[in-house]
Formats: structure tokens, C-alpha cells, sequence
């Protein structure tokens, strides 16, 4: 049987990095990006061979839609096709609305949400010639309860929520599920920057009383992908204990 092929953005570090691991033990042969992590990205790679599955690393800066196209043709001349997307890649730059700068909001915006158009517009012709595909979105738990002074995250993530049921509707009948998973707070180094207070209070609120992992994403990620998920489209999973 031939080896799947998955590309996951943002596969450096963090939750992308636990995806791109998770999956490559799964038998996916793994295409790991990043757009400026290359050392990193690597290591991931190696980390896949080492635990018996196969990858490779792939360089594209995702706001640019000839870019996500380029990465598109290689993963397609060096594999033959691909059978899944997961977008991972996200950037998050807190500050008040009041002092927020506009290049931040930009940045945000560019890389969360254009990013995901510009990989899912250049990967579903592959998939339309396959009559088949699964794309997986990363989400936030804030995009369905907001947070303060995250306001430009916030609406990133509710605008991945808005394009994976509108995208799920419109490539359903393309053979092609779209999900979205929305992690609660999860130990990863986006969230490295808050104090132990901070971190604290919210497992409070957690009934399962603890931080997310990043595993804890990966496997939902995974189940998405699976044949068992083969009839669950346009849904976005709430991944957080419990937490709403």
C-alpha cells in the first residue's frame, strides 16, 4: 500500500512538532515546514526516521500564496501526491487594542488566516485529482469565548473556525473533509511567556485540572485524519478539558 503523504505547517516547534511526530508514527510519510526554523525542522525530520517513519522538511513563507504553491509542486514531484494538509503554522502578538500596532494585527492576520487560504487554495487541485483529502485547521479555544487584549488572535482563529465549515461544505462534495481543532492552553513555547500565576489560575477553571499537551492536540489531529473520522466534516473540536 502506498505510504500517505501529510504536509504540517509550522512543524518546527511546538504543537506542529508533535503533529509531524505523531503522524509520522503513524505511517505518513510527512512533509515538515517551516519558514524560518531550518535547524529545527531537521531535527523533527530526524526524529521521524529515528522512530522508523519517513519525512522531509520543506521550506515556504505561507503568506505568500507562490510560495504555498511551490511547496505544493515539490511535495507532489517527490511523493506523487498528497492525501492531507494540517495547518499549523501560527503566529500570536498580545497587546491592548488600544496600543496594539497595526503591523502586529497584520502579521497576525497574514500568517493565521491568509496563511491557511494560501495552502488550502494551492493543495485542493491534488486533491480534486484524487477524489479524496482531509484538511485539518488549527483553531483556539479563545475564538469562541474572546480574551482581552488578543483581540487580532482572536478574530484570526474565528475566521479558521468560519473557513473550515464554509470550505468543509464547498469541498465535501470533492471527497474532501475539513476540520478545525481548538486547543485550550496548551504547554508549548507560544505559551512559554506566561507566569506560573497566570498558568495556575486557568487550570483552575480546567475540570480536568491541568495544561493541555501538546500530544494531547496531536492525537486529536490524528483521529481527524483517520479512516474512523472518514464521515466528520466542518466541525471544530474543542480540545481543553472540559474547560467549555
Amino acid at each position: 500500500m502506498e505510504k500517505k503523504t501529510v504536509i504540517v505547517t509550522g512543524a518546527s516547534s511546538g504543537l506542529g512538532k508533535a503533529i509531524a511526530l505523531s503522524l509520522g508514527q503513524a505511517g505518513y510519510f510527512v512533509v515538515v515546514h517551516y519558514n524560518t526554523g531550518q535547524e529545527q525542522a531537521e531535527r523533527v525530520v530526524a526524529s521521524i526516521r529515528t522512530s522508523g517513519g519517513c519525512g522531509t522538511s520543506l521550506q515556504a513563507d505561507i503568506r505568500n500564496l507562490q510560495a504555498c504553491r511551490q511547496l505544493i509542486e515539490t511535495t507532489t514531484r517527490e511523493t506523487g501526491r498528497i492525501d492531507a494538509l494540517v495547518n499549523s503554522a501560527g503566529v500570536k502578538i498580545d497587546a491592548p487594542i488600544e496600543t496594539m500596532r497595526e503591523t502586529d494585527f497584520d502579521k497576525v492576520m497574514d500568517v493565521n488566516v491568509k496563511g491557511v487560504f494560501n495552502m488550502c487554495q494551492s493543495v485542493v487541485p491534488i486533491m480534486f485529482s484524487q477524489g479524496a483529502g482531509a484538511i485539518v485547521n488549527l483553531s483556539s479555544g479563545v475564538s469562541a469565548v474572546g480574551y482581552p487584549n488578543m483581540v487580532n488572535y482572536v478574530a484570526s482563529k474565528a475566521a479558521v473556525n468560519g473557513m473550515t465549515r464554509a470550505l468543509a461544505k464547498e469541498l465535501g462534495p470533492k471527497g474532501i473533509t475539513v476540520n478545525a481543532v481548538a486547543p485550550g492552553l496548551v504547554e508549548t513555547p507560544m505559551t512559554d511567556g506566561y507566569d506560573a500565576a497566570r498558568k495556575q489560575a486557568y487550570i483552575e477553571r480546567v475540570p480536568l485540572k491541568r495544561l493541555g499537551t501538546p500530544e494531547d492536540i496531536a492525537a486529536a489531529v490524528k483521529w481527524f485524519l483517520s479512516e474512523e473520522a472518514a464521515f466528520v466534516n466542518g466541525q471544530v473540536l474543542f480540545v481543553n478539558g472540559g474547560l467549555h
